[in-house]
């Protein structure tokens, strides 16, 4: 709920932009887009760099008997599913914008789970990589709602890097994690 609330602004923006100046039809879906594709980026990058927290790329996973497609495939399955909701509060707002919005979000969520793959390596971390990704990708929607169709092309080869970057984890790599104290009874800070 957190991350749809934190999601939400930038379509609130669009929206009093609309509603306080009034423009053509056309700059209204131009900024519907935007604001839409803005809030999937965020919604895309709180939600991941969530995943990636807490339940990180585990090299022993591999030993499992699915492949890094069907890893690859359900975490960018999971984030769609988890972002419909704002897809359709955008459709809601102007019906004529939710198509190239909705067809932006699977690549946002390929490009999510393999920002979760690259986070160890990466000095914008997750949260950072999606975010520029999807900045830029919003920009290019907002001016030209056929890119979506572009957008959706690529799909498939950020699935391609996203599984190569799975199948090319290092099964040594040692991350060691950090707990935070809050909410550990034992913990000394907490007394």
């Amino acid at each position: 709920l957190v991350f749809y609330l934190l999601s939400l602004p930038f379509l609130g923006a669009a929206q009093l932009f609309i509603a306080n100046n009034q423009p053509s039809p056309q700059l209204a879906e131009q900024m519907i887009r935007f604001g839409g594709a803005l809030t999937l980026v965020l919604f895309c990058s709180l939600f991941a760099r969530t995943l990636a927290s807490r339940r990180p790329p585990w090299p022993w996973i591999r030993s499992l008997p699915w492949t890094a497609k069907t890893r690859i495939v359900g975490d960018a399955w999971f984030i769609d599913l988890h972002a419909i909701p704002l897809v359709i509060f955008t459709g809601a707002m102007n019906l004529e914008s939710v198509l190239a919005v909705a067809t932006s979000l699977p690549l946002l969520a390929a490009y999510s789970a393999h920002s979760i793959r690259q986070t160890p390596e990466s000095a914008l971390g997750t949260t950072g990589q999606i975010l520029l990704l999807g900045t830029f990708a919003s920009f290019i929607l907002c001016l030209f709602p056929w890119s979506c169709l572009f957008l959706l092309g690529l799909t498939p080869l950020v699935l391609k890097k996203a599984i190569d970057a799975e199948k090319n984890q290092k099964v040594s790599r040692w991350l060691e994690l950090h707990h935070l104290a809050a909410g550990d009874s034992l913990s000394w800070s907490e007394r």
